[in-house]
């Protein structure tokens, strides 16, 4: 009788140790899950400074809308447009061209551009130079504003803007001549986070990645500068010579450097 009146004791620790051992080690759980979430988040990692970015290593079939198109490349060097590179890719001929586009050429956007940018910068003026973008637009609306500015100059808008600063940019590319060229790095996928990391982008990380396979496979890389005409209130873009280059440009005949 006294065994079982122990026995019945017993039961009850028992019970509330085996209690307490699950709280614990839910809690355990739950609090290096937290630790492993956090870590990924934080990039808290004994390793991660030595550790490289993976290649990706499946072959991305590109959407048709990314086969040909341009993207703004502006550089920015104490609130001024220093370069400004209107990238062609035709990723179906393996090609890129950078067009150069002259930074004290005088830019004017349409009246629904305009109305659209004041919005968001009421001073905005709707006449401007390339160098003055950053200035009349302010960071917030400086992808639009170059977008809009582009759709002035080539009559078609492009597809992503970076704004880059001249210290990136110069890391990014190497002196030849008179010119700057885009250097060819070692891994397009490491270039292409770390750009999009330090970059003002309007694309998300994982939008530009799929450009990485593609980029991968281009053979072939042209620079050109943008046809001008000089008016005695400075350069003004082209048309006629703006519509004979894209047309050269979407044939895949315009390889050939000016």
């Amino acid at each position: 009788m006294k065994e079982k009146k122990k026995n019945s004791r017993r039961e009850p620790e028992k019970n509330h140790l085996a209690h307490i051992f699950v709280c614990l080690s839910f809690g355990s759980l739950l609090w290096l899950g937290a630790f492993v979430l956090f870590s990924d988040v934080l990039g808290i990692s004994e390793k991660a400074p030595e550790k490289k970015l993976p290649a990706p290593t499946k072959v991305v079939e590109l959407p048709k809308t990314y086969l040909t198109g341009f993207t703004v490349i502006a550089v920015e060097k104490d609130e001024e447009i220093t370069a400004f590179y209107l990238q062609y890719a035709d990723f179906a001929r393996k090609s890129l061209c950078f067009l150069e586009v002259p930074t004290q050429l005088h830019v004017e956007v349409s009246k629904g551009a305009y109305e659209v940018l004041t919005l968001h910068r009421p001073e905005m003026p709707k006449l401007f130079t390339i160098s003055q973008l950053l200035l009349v637009s302010t960071r917030d609306v400086f992808c639009l504003a170059a977008e809009e500015a582009a759709v002035s100059i080539l009559g078609t808008r492009p597809k992503a803007c970076y704004l880059l600063s001249e210290e990136l940019f110069q890391k990014l590319t190497e002196k030849e001549g008179e010119r700057r060229r885009f250097a060819a790095p070692k891994s397009m996928y490491e270039e292409i986070v770390t750009v999009h990391k330090a970059a003002l982008t309007n694309q998300k990380l994982e939008d530009t990645l799929v450009l990485t396979e593609s980029l991968r496979a281009v053979k072939e890389v042209s620079y050109k500068t943008l046809p001008i005409l000089e008016k005695t209130s400075g350069p003004v873009p082209d048309a006629d010579g703006i519509k004979e280059l894209l047309l050269h440009l979407q044939a895949g005949d315009a390889m050939q450097e000016n």
